[in-house]
């Protein structure tokens, strides 16, 4: 019996041998697939939208990423990205790379480069299915909320609005009735603390309170008045709560809430007074935004100007953006034309000659050939009013004429 014993603990022992062997080899095939699988999106890489980045931060930025942290605006993002893919084939990317890779996948969203934010994103979920092998490259989960928010922008330049509002709650931007408590993601932060960076842990920041400047966007695109400027207020809020040093973000959001109450049909004086306050509050640091920011703001200024009334003002405002419409977007280019147009419309109506009618001078009803010499002097028939008299006489004189066309009941010379 002991010599059975110890002959089945040799073959147990033998079966773990062979069984750990086979985890190994499973494990090695493995990561030798996602290596491969790697390395195919970076052949794809070598010939996908590559481009020149030079420039890239100078006022070419679409209007959804021109508030993007000025930390990010003069460094090599995509060199960089590019150099952490190759760290992801060889398993030695960290958080830090991975946070460069969705930054650089969130920029290119941004400047409507499809492929390569595409191919970015399936290295970053390919090493996320790495890091089932090796658990040092699991991304923190402020990233994976980061992943979804970056897929949300790129769903939205695609108009496909329902997967941008679920990726935009994947994000931890929760939305909908009493969602105005702390988002998850700001819970997230924190917890990155020991792998990513003061000024990461801030892009981050600032990223996601863009987020929902995109989830106002789309509620706008949906006409979900209401659900838009409730985005747009969180997003201010968080703006002077988080991120107080950064200003493009915030005017950004003044300016689009602005627009949306003051050119309702239905705005109130509250609408139209909460208007007039973000406005003046973003003009009054204009100089800070950037060109293309700057001519939409004006534009937006010399519109409820014009509502307004005050053309000269809204005249100012539009001639001042013109200065900076090389710098602008298509769409705020094409305001400025529309606007100009709108303004010298109103204007051309105001430069019409009035013409004043005179009222005409009145003949004496009783044929005498007399003629008023100032309008109205010439007393009318107190009964019916249609008829003038140059004096008393001429009215006794024409009574009897007069009096089946002056109306009902009789009379007496002295009631005419």
């Amino acid at each position: 019996l002991e010599l059975k014993k110890r002959e089945l603990a040799a073959l147990q022992a033998q079966l773990d041998a062979v069984k750990a062997k086979q985890a190994a080899l499973n494990k090695s095939t493995e990561r030798r697939k996602l290596r491969l699988g790697l390395l195919s999106l970076l052949e794809d890489a070598k010939e996908g939208d590559g481009g020149s980045t030079d420039g890239l931060f100078d006022g070419q930025v679409g209007e959804s990423g021109a508030d993007f942290l000025e930390a990010a605006q003069h460094s090599p993002v995509f060199d960089d990205a590019d150099a952490v893919c190759e760290e992801v084939t060889t398993g030695s990317a960290d958080a830090s790379g991975l946070f460069l890779l969705l930054q650089a996948a969130y920029i290119a969203c941004n400047n409507r480069q499809r492929r390569r934010a595409k191919r970015y994103l399936g290295i970053f979920a390919a090493s996320q299915r790495v890091a089932k092998v090796q658990p040092e490259m699991q991304a923190p989960r402020v990233l994976v909320h980061f992943e979804a928010l970056t897929c949300a922008f790129a769903a939205s330049t695609e108009s496909r609005y329902d997967d941008a509002l679920r990726l935009i709650g994947e994000a931890g931007l929760a939305d909908g009735p009493g969602s105005d408590s702390v988002p998850p993601f700001l819970a997230r932060i924190p917890e990155a603390r020991d792998v990513l960076s003061t000024d990461q842990r801030t892009v981050l920041l600032v990223t996601f309170t863009n987020g929902l400047r995109l989830l106002a966007t789309i509620h706008r695109e949906l006409g979900n008045t209401v659900e838009e400027r409730r985005a747009f207020r969180r997003c201010l809020s968080y703006c002077e709560a988080l991120i107080p040093g950064i200003f493009e973000l915030p005017c950004l959001c003044r300016i689009a809430l602005a627009k949306s109450l003051f050119s309702s049909p239905t705005a109130t004086r509250l609408n139209l007074q909460e208007a007039d306050e973000l406005l003046a509050k973003a003009m009054a640091g204009r100089r800070e935004a950037q060109p293309g920011t700057r001519a939409a703001l004006l534009v937006a200024f010399a519109q409820r100007r014009i509502l307004a009334g005050e053309l000269m003002d809204a005249l100012a405002a539009l001639q001042e953006a013109q200065q900076y419409a090389d710098a602008s977007s298509d769409d705020t280019r094409a305001d400025i034309m529309s606007t100009a147009a709108d303004l010298a419309k109103r204007t051309s109506s105001l430069d019409q000659p009035t013409v004043e009618h005179e009222p005409a001078l009145r003949e004496c009803a009783a044929d005498c050939g007399a003629t008023e010499r100032v309008a109205g002097s010439f007393p009318l028939c107190a009964r019916c009013r249609s008829v003038a008299y140059c004096g008393r006489a001429c009215q006794r004189a024409h009574w009897s004429l007069h009096k089946p066309s002056c109306g009902s009941g009789g009379s007496s010379t002295s009631r005419s």
